[in-house]
């Protein structure tokens, strides 16, 4: 198993995320485009990134600067995903500007390629596809956002981030990481730590840090609600799960309730819509047979889904009820503000044991002081 060498961080700025999730469009007028993620050295030196990147960036400007790319830079998440990482100087001597960059990292330019570490499949933040500036209210909360690569002992590298103020336990002995679960910190954001030694392994890094990995990859809609309980809790919500409008959730139930009532009348059916005061969504007879139908839209996989108390409590109460799931539907938006869902696939449990077909897993409580 790989050990952790060296760690390089960076904590990532409303002026860093909107330049690497804005669209084309949005780029200053009077220039400033960026697409990458900039480096500045406050809590990090020349030395320090040098012996990172195996290069000796100079101290002194107007020699050259050294660009570095690190080939095939695993996702700590799934050593499968990797893709390089380029750090360029960001200006050329005589000019004095010292900061350097990691390059093309903006995911809506199709030139470009986002390290997929860095990305929604693995539950990093995105902000809604038209934010026009680092201000935008649209833009997620990046008070503990930093992304990380790490060095291994044998000579590789992988990527990460954190995104959150909790220290995970297999890293809490290691004050040397703590930074990086503090508030951004103009002074200090950036750096390279020293972890040779401490057996710090990738899997380490990876496992507590981003806990709602996997819900993220299942479900946008279970990672809203988590978002939402924390925000409702007074915690600080990841800003992972939040979509842009009421109007992408109505599309995405509509879209499942046309899917399954659609397959529903294909076996027979006649199907009538009680969502709106029924603790379930459609109401089926056919030929004095009676079936309560729970449908669940979800643009993730399909393979958890949100469910409230009332719905819980029918379905343990009631024998003939099924369970439909759209899942992989598709959001378009229209240039008059709306949004049409599409696609889908179907999947149906029928009869459905909803202690015995899957499992329960709360994403908050109500708590009564008495």
């Amino acid at each position: 198993m790989s050990h952790v060498v060296e760690l390089f961080w960076r904590a990532i700025t409303a002026a860093d995320f909107f330049n690497i999730e804005r669209k084309r469009k949005y780029a200053p007028a009077g220039g400033g485009g960026q697409t990458y993620i900039s480096i500045s050295f406050r809590g990090l030196s020349y030395a320090e990134l040098g012996k990172f990147l195996g290069i000796t960036p100079p101290g002194l400007v107007g020699t050259t600067r050294p660009e570095k790319t690190l080939r095939a830079v695993v996702t700590a998440y799934d050593p499968k995903a990797a893709a390089d990482l380029t750090f360029r100087a960001r200006y050329r001597p005589p000019q004095s500007d010292d900061r350097y960059y990691i390059a093309t990292q903006n995911r809506q330019y199709p030139n470009q390629l986002r390290h997929p570490a860095w990305t929604a499949q693995y539950g990093f933040p995105q902000a809604h596809d038209e934010v026009s500036s680092s201000q935008d209210p649209r833009m997620p909360d990046l008070t503990y956002l930093k992304v990380w690569v790490a060095k291994l002992d044998d000579g590789s590298y992988a990527a990460g981030y954190f995104n959150s103020g909790s220290v995970p336990p297999a890293l809490a002995s290691v004050t040397a990481l703590r930074p990086l679960f503090e508030p951004y910190d103009e002074g200090n954001s950036a750096g390279v730590i020293d972890l040779g030694g401490r057996g710090i392994t990738l899997a380490d890094l990876a496992g507590d840090a981003n806990p709602d990995q996997e819900l993220a990859r299942e479900s946008p809609e279970i990672l809203e609600a988590l978002d939402a309980t924390k925000r409702a809790s007074g915690r600080r919500a990841s800003g992972q799960g939040l979509r842009a409008s009421a109007a992408e959730r109505q599309a995405i139930e509509r879209r499942a309730v046309e899917v399954a009532t659609a397959a529903l009348k294909a076996d027979k059916w006649k199907v009538e819509d009680v969502g709106l005061y029924r603790p379930y969504d459609l109401h089926c007879t056919r030929r004095g047979a009676e079936k309560r139908v729970e449908v669940k839209g979800t643009t993730g996989d399909g393979s958890a889904v949100l469910l409230t108390p009332g719905e819980v409590a029918h379905a343990r109460d009631n024998a003939n009820v099924a369970l439909m799931i759209v899942s992989g539907i598709t959001l378009t938006a229209q240039s008059d503000g709306s949004v049409v869902a599409s696609g889908g696939v179907l999947r149906v449990m029928d009869p459905w044991a909803i202690d015995g077909d899957g499992e329960l897993t709360p994403t908050g409580y109500g708590y009564r002081l008495v």
